[in-house]
């Protein structure tokens, strides 16, 4: 009685134990095909049993008849090779996931299978968190069990393993970063991210002194759970979160939060707030980011000349590097002076217009004929001067003469 249970114990341990020791995982595509093949077996296969958990999936045994029997749901969708003892299940389903084992030449083999079906990878895509010349990349795709990620430089040398990869500034604007997701069925690889793109330069942004300025988060997700502004890198001007508003850094009372879609508006601006704007949006930082420039108005531009018998040159007073001349009925591009010959014609004025990102100003107009004599020349001036002045003398005299005349005769 004890042999006999010895030895229905040593049959359970080698049917059940043993064979759970020596399993291989297996993994196929789920709708694909896989093949298992004996190991361990005799090298000439005479009869064959494949069975899935305790349910035989296919039998040939020329005991019986030369007919390969396939059963259940395998029919039609099986394969065996009589030669190797190979089988390949093809339009595989979640059903078909589980143990299968082999018996060859009436020999249950101590390799068995588990069979795990997957789906495929989704193409993955870069997410990059940016934080002043470092950024924090997150490969996201359609992941599944036993996904695997991996990191890669734009020349395909691989970098680390995980979902995360923190990068920095290096001034190398083709320098990239791929990223693969993977499990034991498939492979994606995401596009490379370039330098150039994860740290883009920063828009510039010109402000009236004394005004406002209205900055856009530009990528705004789904759902809005948290909101932070933030100035040159390290100082907060506004976080949201958990629906209450902070606001710091002197931007109280002068600055709007909107919540729905993380647009900022600061007003009353000052020469002081100067500098770098940037968001995060859900705790990841924005790619793009904002120079504010605050500048101050033009000043109204005044024109002096400076102007030879031939020649002017006329200066536009102004503080600004930008200027332009109305010249001939269109503005022009210039510099500050402009040379005007006397040739022009004298009815043609000029005037300046100057400017900054944030205004403009025009002077008013110069005449030509206000800089330039178009009279007669000096000596003609001169010459008909004394013309009228001598034939004023001669009527003069000639009504003195008269008039001596006319009171000696009244005398007589």
């Amino acid at each position: 009685m004890k042999k006999q249970i010895v030895l229905v114990f040593c049959l359970f341990l080698s049917h059940w134990i043993i064979p759970g020791l020596s399993q291989d995982n297996k993994y196929a595509r789920l709708n694909g095909d896989v093949t298992l093949s004996p190991v361990g077996g005799p090298g000439q296969v005479e009869s064959v049993v494949w069975k899935f958990g305790n349910d035989k999936v296919v039998e040939y045994d020329p005991a019986f008849g030369k007919k390969i029997l396939y059963y259940g749901s395998f029919v039609e969708r099986t394969t065996l090779d009589l030669i190797s003892g190979n089988i390949t299940i093809t339009k595989l389903t979640h059903y078909d996931e589980g143990k299968y084992s082999v018996e060859v030449n009436n020999v249950l083999l101590m390799k068995t299978f588990s069979l795990k079906l997957l789906e495929n990878v989704g193409k993955p895509v870069i997410d990059p968190s940016r934080e002043g010349d470092q950024s924090t990349l997150t490969c996201e795709g359609k992941a599944t069990e036993y996904s695997n990620y991996s990191w890669w430089s734009a020349d395909n040398a691989l970098l680390a393993a995980g979902d995360q990869l923190r990068v920095n500034k290096t001034g190398d604007p083709n320098r990239g970063y791929k990223c693969t997701l993977h499990n034991p069925v498939s492979e994606q690889t995401s596009n490379t991210a370039l330098e150039e793109e994860l740290f883009p330069a920063a828009v510039p942004v010109y402000c009236p002194l004394g005004g406002e300025v209205t900055l856009n988060t530009v990528e705004k997700p789904a759902a809005l759970s948290s909101i932070e502004w933030i100035f040159n890198s390290s100082d907060s001007i506004v976080l949201w979160k958990n629906n209450t508003l902070h606001f710091y850094r002197g931007f109280q009372n002068r600055t709007y939060l909107n919540t729905e879609t993380g647009q900022i508006t600061v007003g009353s601006l000052t020469a002081e707030d100067d500098g770098v704007y940037s968001a995060r949006i859900n705790n990841r930082g924005l790619a793009k980011i904002y120079q504010l420039k605050v500048i101050a108005p033009v000043s109204k531009p005044t024109i002096t000349s400076s102007c030879s018998a031939t020649v002017c040159v006329l200066t536009c007073k102004t503080e600004s590097a930008k200027v332009q001349w109305w010249i001939g009925g269109v503005w022009q591009e210039g510099s500050a002076n402009l040379t005007v010959e006397k040739e022009v014609n004298e009815d043609q004025s000029f005037s300046c217009r100057v400017s900054n990102p944030v205004s403009s100003e025009t002077s008013d107009h110069i005449f030509v004929n206000n800089l330039f004599h178009y009279g007669l020349e000096t000596w003609k001036i001169i010459v008909i001067v004394i013309a009228v002045v001598c034939i004023v003398a001669v009527i003069g005299l000639l009504a003195y003469i008269k008039r001596d005349t006319l009171m000696t005769l009244w005398n007589k």
